[in-house]
């Protein structure tokens, strides 16, 4: 680790999530890869490098799934989306970014849990967009939630005609993190707490 990098650390654990999708209900620590990797979103975020020996350990395949260029929930998509909304607009930045295609059923899953990013504070709606705009292919990643119905469930209070232009106006590369969100938004301060969080952040 070079000096003045940051270092992010989390310990193994297991967790049972609220019903509201926000914080975990309960957490246990536990000891293996294994046991952790079962709470993760998807297989391909379930990757663990030993630090003592440089192997890699993959309790979930998601080196297969690498290689074969495929994005897969951990266990049933439903209960992941469930889970965290916001793993619906992972699930767009991972295919994007990774240049992916989505294992069978996930986009319905996707599409089915969508009410589910209404229990999503629009400061952590913020922090994952920013991160897909900053991605790589930031205009398939917004075409994802176009083409889930997930842009309209993200912000109900923008009109699905304006979500449509905005979906196509970033339907280029190489935007930055404030061009995306505003093409997205077509922003109009105040119209709701989530638009007056990020109108006053950008």
């Amino acid at each position: 680790l070079a000096a003045g990098q940051d270092l992010e650390v989390a310990t193994f654990r297991t967790e049972r999530r609220t019903l509201d999708g926000r914080r975990p209900e309960e957490l246990h620590l536990v000891t293996t890869p294994a046991e952790d990797a079962e709470r993760r979103d998807f297989t391909v975020n379930a990757l663990y490098l030993d630090p003592l020996t440089g192997s890699l350990l993959d309790p979930v395949g998601g080196r297969d799934d690498l290689e074969d260029r495929v994005l897969r929930a951990v266990g049933r998509a439903e209960e992941r989306f469930q889970e965290d909304g916001l793993r619906l607009l992972r699930m767009a930045r991972f295919l994007a970014s990774l240049d992916l295609r989505p294992a069978e059923g996930l986009l319905e899953a996707a599409t089915t849990c969508g009410a589910t990013l209404a229990r999503i504070s629009p400061e952590r709606v913020l922090d994952e967009l920013g991160k897909t705009a900053r991605g790589g292919c930031p205009g398939r990643a917004i075409e994802v939630l176009g083409e889930t119905g997930l842009l309209a469930q993200a912000f109900p209070h923008l009109g699905h005609s304006r979500l449509e232009a905005s979906a196509r106006a970033t339907l280029v590369e190489g935007l930055r993190a404030s061009d995306l969100l505003l093409a997205l938004l077509d922003l109009e301060p105040g119209v709701d707490g989530r638009e007056r969080v990020l109108a006053d952040v950008l």
